[in-house]
């Protein structure tokens, strides 16, 4: 009995051990089927090689196909280019954004070469909707404008404000030509650069005009009797005989009768534009049409006179500076200097 459990107990110790070493057989295939893998690569691109270099024809073959490829790529970016230019071109030579220069700090510079404008040629223009109503007369109020640019054959621009009630007046004009700043070509002026492409034109880091069929034809023209424009910065001043409007895009950042409402006095001009950007206004607040009181004892407020500038730094107006305050009892002995003081 004894020797029958050693015979069994013997057994089992073989089968363990039979097991042990199929698996350390099958540890040991698995990085060899590896080994088989990354040598069939290598074997690949050592045949791949070896036939480019015997092999005339594969060789040509596998050269013509590279030039095709790189052929594509080339006409893809050519393409791009054309219809921004120089923004390919900027975007190829920066390696990095350590590296990327800015244009902007750059002079602009005339390229001599000749520009073709025919297909370019039209107007092109942007409507902007103000987040109020601009009253600048009786007979014209608006809350909606438009920035138009005409391009013509002798390679002229021209950039106009325009309203049906306020009419075509120019903002500025030039030739364009080609235009290079730093690393990148643009079509414009030394001061002014566009991107075309289709049928709108963008100004370079501003905003996108699109083609204009709705106006046949366009020349300056105010519908408005004494009024006057400034563009400043990218904002319009409008003055006329009774009121201040500074406006920028669709804001109305200063609207002297909103602000400064007049009641009273008998003048036709409460408003005078003495220089660029430099204005004078009177406020009357007595409520009935007079100037001044020849006789009276109140010290009720009749007008004051003010004088306003447009502060380039912060593009607004500086709060209005009094210069003049008149009131009942002050008599009519100062108004032919108040008035003097008020037009100069």
């Amino acid at each position: 009995m004894g020797d029958i459990m050693a015979d069994v107990k013997k057994k089992e110790e073989i089968i363990q051990k039979e097991k042990v070493i199929k698996i350390e057989d099958a540890e040991r295939v698995l990085p060899k089927k590896q080994e088989k893998r990354v040598s069939n690569a290598y074997l690949f691109g050592k045949a791949f090689g070896e036939r480019l270099r015997t092999d005339k024809m594969f060789f040509i073959s596998f050269l013509i196909t590279l030039f095709f490829l790189s052929f594509i790529a080339y006409r893809g970016l050519r393409d791009s280019k054309s219809s921004y230019p120089g923004f390919v071109s900027k975007f190829i030579n920066s390696d990095n954004d350590d590296k990327t220069t800015n244009d902007d700090n750059k002079p602009a510079v005339v390229v001599d070469e000749e520009l073709d404008i025919t297909d370019k040629v039209g107007l092109y223009s942007r409507e902007i909707t103000i987040n109020e109503s601009i009253k600048l007369s009786d007979s014209c109020s608006f809350e909606s404008y438009k920035y138009i640019y005409q391009i013509k054959k002798d390679k002229t621009i021209t950039k106009y404000l325009f309203n049906e009630c306020l009419g075509v007046i120019t903002i500025w004009s030039d030739k364009l030509d080609y235009i290079t700043i730093g690393d990148t070509k643009y079509i414009g002026t030394e001061e002014y650069h566009f991107l075309f492409s289709g049928t709108s034109m963008k100004e370079a880091d501003g905003d996108t005009y699109k083609m204009d069929d709705s106006i046949t034809s366009i020349r300056e023209k105010n519908y408005i009797k004494d009024l006057n424009v400034d563009f400043v910065d990218n904002s319009i001043i409008f003055a006329n005989n009774t009121n201040l409007i500074l406006l920028r895009g669709n804001s109305v950042l200063f609207d002297l009768n909103k602000e400064y409402p007049s009641n009273g006095g008998n003048l036709d001009q409460s408003v005078y534009r003495l220089k660029d950007s430099y204005y004078k206004f009177i406020v009357f607040s007595n409520n009935e049409p007079l100037n001044c009181y020849e006789e009276s004892e109140s010290d009720e407020l009749i007008y004051k006179i003010y004088s306003i500038s447009y502060d380039e730094e912060k593009m607004s107006f500086k709060k209005p500076e009094e210069i003049v305050t008149r009131k009942r009892n002050d008599g009519c002995g100062f108004w032919k200097e108040d008035l003097k003081l008020l037009k100069g």
